[in-house]
């Protein structure tokens, strides 16, 4: 199911052992401001992957959140797909084994940031040294008036960086996967999971990269 959900809502009810990185949790409180990543005019339709490895296992993913900014040229009722992968690698695979796949297209938007949620029919497992990917296809459009349109999915300025955010350079496989860092783009992404972590320290955890 797809869904665009309050702000608000996305970390309420989180037990206390749940540890969601810094920057991302200051972001979603509005300590800091978002900031917008989008693709250029000649990257339509390219795509940012995602890593979310969690802090112990077996966990059992059941929903994706993500934040999309609505402002100005900046659309977040574009419509797009987001597909989910697991993989034991620390990059993103050229040709993903899509386990997930969402088609997204949201018939109302609020202007700033849109928490949009997706919550999967059949969790997924991971299990010891497994990382959950997260594609998001960015897309945008030429308008027949004025410049460009584009999606824009949201970004946390973060000061201690691990790379795990990663660019697709084409719109099919086989992908050639590119830090964002060379881009000179060290912020992170503003996706997350929820699900359930089945360890002495919690039954219930956010992922983090």
């Amino acid at each position: 199911m797809v869904e665009r959900v309050p702000l608000s809502e996305t970390h309420s009810g989180v037990p206390l052992n749940v540890n969601i990185q810094q920057d991302i949790a200051a972001c979603l409180s509005g300590e800091k401001a978002m900031q917008a990543i989008v693709p250029s005019d000649d990257e339509f339709g390219e795509w940012e992957a995602i890593k979310l490895t969690p802090s112990g296992y077996p966990y059992e993913v059941r929903e994706v959140l993500y934040v999309l900014l609505h402002e100005g040229d900046h659309l977040a009722d574009m419509p797009h797909l987001v597909q989910l992968a697991v993989t034991s690698d620390i990059t993103p695979p050229a040709v993903p084994d899509v386990l997930a796949e969402f088609s997204v297209e949201l018939e109302a938007v609020d202007q700033g940031p849109n928490v949009i949620s997706l919550s999967l029919d059949t969790p997924l497992n991971l299990t010891d040294g497994e990382t959950l990917w997260v594609f998001v296809e960015m897309n945008g459009i030429v308008g027949q008036f004025v410049g460009f349109s584009k999606m824009a999915l949201a970004h946390c300025p973060d000061t201690d960086w691990d790379p795990g955010a990663f660019w697709s350079q084409s719109t099919t496989t086989p992908y050639d996967w590119t830090p964002m860092s060379t881009f000179g783009l060290y912020e992170d992404p503003m996706v997350w999971a929820r699900g359930t972590l089945y360890a002495e320290f919690g039954d219930v955890n956010y992922i983090t990269k």
